[in-house]
């Protein structure tokens, strides 16, 4: 009964997480004065100390101007350490007592996708390894921490599309999911890699293990400023309209824009399922590259502008070519017309 072996038990299921309670219950100590072994301890005693110290936590963290989110996180941590080590049984109605006192929360976030003029602005004024990390991002619906742990043995570039197998071990789920990446990205992706066939995709400076989430998040975040798009949408958003989960956003958006099923996105997004009547719904590799080849399109940039010059080019040729001919066609009328005047 102790908040070692408590946290070492989530640890097995999630590491992240059992880090995220180890940090929530360590600012339960500084806003409590209470440790989680002294807070067992109490509890064991006498059951009501339980509802004593998430109150306590309510006010304390209210007094230091705590974010909402971050105390209903303590709470949830301290509620988790007392259900798992002591077997403890919640009144709902004094809960209910806990959550009337709670902070209210901050206004909602306002962000948007963004659109293929700003995501070829964004491209065109990146480093290569930006443009590497925003492209992959875009075009398969990564997250950004999935994006840092990417090995390049997980590409398959013989495939088209270019299918990128994600392993359980750095997906939010921990379930292995297929995605895919257009030519454009495949190309971009190359050209970033070089003579390196194995390996992080994204290395640390010193070849030891991979990039760090934030630091990739951290440059799009600068580019953004860069290319003057890092705005609000609303005064009161805590967020900005365009942000790194917006990129992953945009790939869900898109597809579905165009006509490929919202089951198939998810399982490619690895999104988990819900009620919609949809989310038992599974496809095959075969089926997935299918609808991914069928819109590729839509997930390309610069290709796609290059494609849309030579649209353009070769509309303005033919109606050049449709003017000569129908001038051609009055030279000869007048031609006829001055013959018969002679005659």
């Amino acid at each position: 009964m102790t908040v070692e072996t408590f946290l070492e038990r989530i640890a097995v299921r999630s590491p992240k997480s059992a880090a995220t309670y180890k940090h929530a219950l360590k600012m339960v100590l500084n806003h409590t004065g209470k440790s989680p072994d002294q807070i067992l301890s109490e509890v064991k005693e006498n059951g009501d100390a339980a509802y004593e110290v998430l109150e306590r936590i309510v006010t304390e963290t209210s007094k230091a101007g705590l974010a909402p989110k971050s105390t209903r996180l303590l709470i949830a941590a301290t509620k988790r350490l007392l259900e798992d080590e002591l077997d403890f049984e919640w009144s709902p109605t004094k809960l209910r007592k806990i959550k009337r006192i709670l902070p209210k929360d901050k206004p909602r976030s306002v962000d948007r996708v963004p659109t293929s003029e700003e995501i070829y602005r964004l491209v065109q004024r990146a480093s290569m390894r930006t443009r590497t990390a925003l492209l992959l991002q875009l075009t398969s619906g990564l997250r950004t921490n999935e994006c840092a742990q990417l090995r390049i043995e997980y590409f398959d570039f013989n495939s088209s599309p270019i299918k990128l197998r994600l392993p359980g071990e750095i997906t939010k789920s921990k379930e292995a999911r297929i995605t895919f990446i257009t030519e454009e990205c495949g190309r971009a992706l190359k050209e970033f890699l070089g003579e390196r066939t194995t390996g992080f995709v994204f290395p640390k400076k010193n070849g030891k293990g991979h990039a760090d989430s934030k630091q990739l998040a951290e440059q799009v975040t600068s580019l953004l400023k860069r290319t003057d798009l890092r705005v609000k949408m609303s005064p009161e958003s805590p967020c900005y309209a365009l942000h790194p989960h917006t990129f992953r956003k945009f790939f869900h958006t898109k597809l579905e824009s165009v006509g490929v099923p919202k089951s198939a996105v998810d399982q490619m997004v690895g999104h988990a399922p819900d009620m919609d009547g949809q989310s038992y719904i599974r496809y095959t590799e075969e089926q997935l590259a299918q609808f991914y080849a069928s819109h590729e399109d839509a997930l390309t940039f610069l290709s796609a502008n290059n494609r849309g010059l030579k649209e353009k080019v070769r509309d303005q040729t033919q109606e050049i070519k449709d003017l000569q001919e129908r001038l051609s066609r009055l030279e000869a009328v007048s031609s006829e017309k001055l013959k018969i005047k002679e005659r």
